[in-house]
């Protein structure tokens, strides 16, 4: 070819081809726009079928011609996802100077409703609770709006709990959703066989830290029971929750559903065996505080651990050493020995105490917590009314339970506990005592950021001498977590210098409203009232407001609060500082 030849192609190139190039930029495409509908779902619906943006700007008009049929049959299928089945559409093409749209003028038409749902589930699936509880609330309702995927879900849905329950050849034998263009209804129709239940096989515990004794205590699963995989969460959050490991894995071999069992592999990495911690802390009740706590988390391979933790400060300085044994049942059973002293000075008492106990904790798949304990108590207080050296040999018991949907700044829950004691003079004890106490919390949201805190609590002393019950086992009010506005343990009965000794009794009460300002801060109002006293006849209820803000931190809120005294003069105001969970 001949060079006036090339020079010619590349004049008409450059003529002919590259302004039609420098029209359809590059980042030049084809848009959709709907008009004739409102419904914005009904919309995004089309828009996400019918997707435009991949056609080239210099479609021709027979090529556009098969882009409309594409189109209107996308547009059709995002209608009839959404229960529209009589709608009408006019569609075609608006060049503009960078490319073109596509305009599709929509009439939706009525929309299809629900007639009647069908759903009978055959074999044992339907026994099951979570069937039970699927069918109070199914997606698909008659008399509701037609959507294809409500009928998906209800579908999937089915077939997750097959596959959660261990019918693992679970399959619907019949599953139609039957449209009636006529009479613009639809009809859900759903059968599904659940087949044989799978097993549990062989539960293999791959780890090298404990015996396999121990291991077993901690096992919920038991071989040959009904396979439900919500129990296999439960184990691996038991054996997350008993503090052993740092991994646990629980796997199920589900290439064994054919002979109705499945076999489950648990691997187990362990935690590191010791912890040590120091802090530095404070709050109004006791001040700058330091703590050092040692941790062994398993000093055998039966799962026996052991904690020593101490604290000091300016109010009360103590020390104890607790050995726990496990007892069995996945970490809810066990058995906890102590031993410990105490010194506690406040501006009402003194107080030194010696202290070793057995406790026996169990935990119940209900939520219920209890502690059956045997405690010797030896103590050598000094109050405004009494200095003695007094021993006492308390049998007790103790039971709370709390619920709440999440650790940080729970928008609702609750809280209950309530324990006893008693002792009975020359058995190993100095003086007859019944001693019982209980507390309430509870939380409730009030709009998006607030939530309304409320807590109550009680307790009664009968004991043959007064004179001689020791300051640690007197009520007192007032501090932190007490009735703010007042010194920690500054309210109770007082002898006739006005001095407090100490009550039989103890009412106390708070009504707080949190208001999360911006996460992690909230700021408080609050009232607080209480007392502790010697007669129900004759008490005088001490009551404080104040405001406060709380830092939500991931050990629980940090609590800076500004209380007055309703009983002090009007300048009274005490700084309280405390932290600790709300439930």
């Amino acid at each position: 070819m001949t060079r006036p030849v090339w020079l010619s192609l590349a004049v008409w190139w450059l003529i002919a081809v590259l302004p039609n190039m420098a029209m359809a930029a590059p980042d030049s495409h084809p848009e959709l726009r709907l008009t004739g509908v409102e419904d914005k779902v009904l919309k995004a619906n089309i828009a996400a079928l019918v997707n435009v943006s991949r056609y080239e700007c210099q479609a021709p008009e027979w090529r556009f011609r098969l882009i409309r049929k594409r189109a209107e049959r996308d547009a059709l299928r995002a209608l009839h996802a959404l229960g529209y089945y009589r709608a009408t559409m006019k569609i075609q093409r608006e060049k503009t100077p960078q490319c073109w749209t596509l305009v599709i003028d929509l009439d939706p038409g009525p929309r299809m409703t629900v007639d009647a749902v069908r759903v009978r589930i055959l074999g044992e699936l339907e026994q099951m609770p979570g069937w039970r509880q699927l069918r109070k609330q199914l997606p698909v309702r008659p008399g509701q709006p037609l959507n294809h995927a409500d009928y998906e879900a209800l579908k999937q849905q089915i077939e997750a709990l097959a596959s959660r329950y261990g019918f693992l050849n679970g399959h619907f034998t019949q599953h139609a959703l039957i449209i009636d263009k006529a009479h613009n209804k639809a009809r859900v129709d759903l059968v599904f066989d659940s087949g044989s239940r799978a097993r549990i096989g062989t539960i293999r515990v791959e780890q090298t830290q404990f015996s396999p004794r121990f291991i077993r205590k901690l096992l919920i699963l038991k071989e040959g029971e009904p396979f439900d995989s919500a129990a296999l969460t439960r184990q691996q959050a038991a054996l997350n929750d008993s503090g052993y490991f740092s991994s646990v894995e629980v796997e199920v071999d589900r290439r064994a559903a054919d002979q109705g069992v499945l076999p489950v592999t648990i691997r187990l990495k362990p935690r590191k065996r010791h912890a040590y911690r120091i802090g530095l802390g404070a709050s109004t009740n006791e001040g700058p505080r330091v703590s050092a706590k040692f941790e062994n988390r398993w000093s055998n391979r039966l799962g026996h651990s052991y904690v020593f933790d101490s604290r000091w400060s300016p109010v009360i300085t103590e020390g104890t050493l607790d050995y726990a044994i496990p007892l069995g049942d996945a970490g809810d059973h066990r058995l906890n020995i102590g031993i410990g002293s105490r010194e506690e000075r406040t501006s009402t008492s003194l107080s030194r105490t010696l202290k070793t106990s057995a406790q026996l904790t169990r935990q119940y798949d209900s939520g219920w917590k209890t502690i059956t304990s045997l405690a010797f108590l030896r103590e050598d207080f000094t109050t405004a009314d009494s200095d003695a050296r007094v021993k006492l040999l308390m049998p007790g018991f103790s039971f709370s339970k709390s619920k709440r949907e999440r650790f940080l700044f729970p928008r609702a829950g609750w809280r209950i506990s309530s324990a006893v004691q008693t002792a009975v003079e020359g058995l190993l004890s100095d003086l007859d005592m019944v001693r019982l106490t209980g507390q309430i919390k509870l939380i409730r949201p009030i709009a998006d950021r607030a939530r309304l805190l409320a807590r109550g609590g009680a307790g009664l002393t009968n004991v043959s001498d007064f004179a001689r019950l020791p300051a640690s086992l007197r009520f007192y009010a007032g501090g932190d977590n007490s009735v703010r506005g007042f010194g920690y343990k500054s309210l109770g009965p007082v002898n006739a210098q006005g001095e407090v000794i100490g009550g039989r009794y103890f009412l106390t009460g708070s009504l707080e409203y949190d208001f999360m300002v911006r996460q992690p801060f909230s700021i408080a109002a609050f009232i607080d009232a209480g007392n502790a006293f010697n007669d129900f006849n004759h008490y005088d209820m001490k009551k404080s407001v104040g405001i406060g803000v709380r830092y939500h931190s991931p050990i629980g809120p940090i609590r800076l609060d500004l209380a007055h005294d309703l009983e002090g003069s009007a300048s009274a105001i005490r700084l309280h500082l405390s932290m600790g969970p709300d439930l």
